[in-house]
């Protein structure tokens, strides 16, 4: 069976059987050996310079977090580091904090290859190689940089149908690459043979989402919560900006450092139309502005900032309360069958639509007043033995039908006690002493 170009360019994607390996070797081996001869001096060159390259500018193996082989089935074996590639000269692939590739690998047949190329990138994405730090997807380019005589030396890590991946359980790389007809596929793991790295991403913040939970409590900024896999107890920070990429001219509008904490939720230190500073620069009026959190395990590296956008209130809603007789109702006493007045002490943003009270059962209204008025007057029966504490709720809305309301507990007394007006009795004394004394004369 003779095999094609395609048969072996997808021998690690499992287009070949075990059996054509070798026969898949040497054609590769002899297309490497017919390459013209102007890139044979290139890379004969290549080679040369090899002592002279490294010491201008790569760094010690054991100083990069990546190591281990790759395999393209044209041109062999790529070292990414020379403490697993061997040799007495060192170089290596390094992933940073943010994700980012740099540093070198070796290939005996084209020579170094660059992860971190600055510019001239063939097609988007128009970035050099780097990971994604939440999903593992590693993206980009590299480049060889013996490329000339019509091959642009170009490495792509992930297309619609094939990509690289680092599992960051285990440090290992999984997937395929794409080098073009010179390179091949790149496969980054296989049966004996497997690219490591020993990055651990900073923590990330996932299912970010917000809720306004209780807007009669505070309706200015919604609560945001979300899933974080950093050690507990762990470092995040939020901020409100007026964009998606937090690049508005005051942004960002609020921004908090939580230290040393287990919690997984945020809400702003203020309530009901929360007009404090830097809150109240969120404004209302429906429009719309982004909560960004990111964590980083406890003074260690931050993770990517996570994005949930929100909606204002058209105004704040209203913050329902009561007096009792003009008065705070905690202040005043009240008694059974004595009359007292409860009377509307809201505010509202938008004018009052209507009001409604609930009272309890021993609660009388004063004729010719309704649970529907905003100011009643009402008196209290005697209330049943052990529940003299009752409850009396009131509800506003206003033109933008947002209503809250409030309840407060109030304390019915016993019936004052009765005065009666009785005649002196100090004749009825003096009596009883002149007779006393009349009788024990004798």
């Amino acid at each position: 069976m003779q095999l094609s170009q395609f048969n072996c360019d997808n021998l690690f994607a499992g287009a070949v059987r075990d059996g054509q390996l070798t026969r898949c070797f040497d054609l590769k081996y002899n297309k490497i050996r017919s390459m013209n001869k102007k890139f044979l001096l290139t890379t004969i060159a290549l080679f040369v310079s090899f002592g002279l390259f490294l010491a201008g500018g790569a760094k010690a193996g054991s100083e990069h977090n990546v190591s281990g082989w790759a395999w393209s089935s044209n041109i062999g074996w790529i070292s990414f580091n020379n403490t697993t590639g061997g040799g007495e000269t060192n170089y290596g692939v390094h992933i940073n904090e943010d994700g980012t590739f740099s540093g070198y690998a070796w290939s005996e047949n084209i020579g170094w290859i660059d992860f971190a190329p600055a510019s001239g990138y063939p097609a988007d994405p128009q970035y050099s190689a780097k990971v994604d730090t939440a999903t593992g997807e590693v993206s980009g380019w590299a480049r060889a940089l013996s490329y000339g005589d019509g091959w642009d030396g170009w490495i792509k890590m992930r297309d619609g149908s094939y990509g690289v991946s680092i599992n960051f359980s285990t440090g290992d790389f999984s997937g395929f690459a794409w080098g073009s007809d010179v390179v091949g596929w790149i496969s980054f793991s296989g049966s004996n043979y497997k690219v490591v790295t020993s990055f651990v991403p900073p923590p990330a913040i996932t299912n970010l989402g917000n809720t306004f939970p209780a807007p009669c409590s505070q309706s200015r900024i919604p609560t945001f919560s979300w899933d974080t896999n950093a050690t507990k107890p762990y470092d995040y920070q939020i901020r409100l900006c007026s964009n998606s990429d937090c690049t508005g001219a005051s942004d960002p509008l609020v921004l908090e450092l939580k230290e040393n904490t287990s919690s997984t939720s945020w809400a702003p230190a203020c309530t009901y139309a929360c007009d404090i500073s830097p809150y109240n620069s969120i404004n209302f009026g429906g429009g719309t502005y982004y909560g960004q959190v990111r964590a980083r395990n406890l003074g260690g590296t931050w993770g990517n900032w996570a994005n949930s956008g929100f909606t204002t209130y058209s105004h704040a809603y209203p913050y329902a309360d009561f007096l009792c007789d003009g008065a705070n109702c905690a202040g005043v006493e009240i008694y059974e069958e004595v009359v007292v007045a409860l009377t509307n002490n809201s505010t509202t943003y938008d004018g009052v639509l209507s009001c409604l009270w609930t009272l309890p059962v021993i609660a009388q209204l004063v004729e010719g007043y309704t649970t529907s008025d905003c100011n009643i007057e009402v008196t209290f029966s005697a209330p049943p033995p052990g529940q003299r504490n009752q409850d009396v709720t009131f509800a506003v809305t206003d033109t933008s039908n947002y209503s809250c309301s409030v309840t407060k507990t109030l304390e019915i007394r016993f019936p004052l006690p009765e005065y009666k007006e009785v005649p002196p009795l100090i004749w009825l004394k003096n009596f009883f002493a002149a007779a006393t004394k009349f009788f024990t004369g004798f």
